[in-house]
């Protein structure tokens, strides 16, 4: 019996995985718009 269910662990997946592609594409931006 776990208090954990099925779809908290999705949202918080989704939400880790949103973070990650957040900062990756901040990353690409800083890295690419100084050089246009």
């Amino acid at each position: 019996m776990f208090d954990i269910s099925v779809i908290d662990v999705i949202k918080y997946t989704a939400i880790r995985l949103g973070i990650v592609i957040i900062f990756v594409l901040l990353a690409l931006a800083v890295t690419t718009i100084p050089v246009f």
